[in-house]
């Protein structure tokens, strides 16, 4: 994974796979935007660190 940030203020702006294939999956810190943009964005969570799957893909 390969974090990309901002050359202004150097806050993590997005990631992104170090070798992309069809269906990779990217990531944008949505904490830079201002909420009022974002409200209506539906937002998975997504586990990274065991499963690789978004949570509501889990069974319960």
């Amino acid at each position: 994974m390969r974090t990309i940030r901002c050359r202004t203020c150097g806050c993590v702006t997005h990631w992104e796979p170090i070798d992309a294939a069809p269906g990779a999956r990217h990531g944008v810190h949505l904490g830079n935007f201002d909420p009022e943009l974002i409200a209506a964005v539906k937002v998975r969570r997504f586990d990274g660190a065991n499963s690789w799957k978004f949570f509501d893909e889990l069974p319960e």
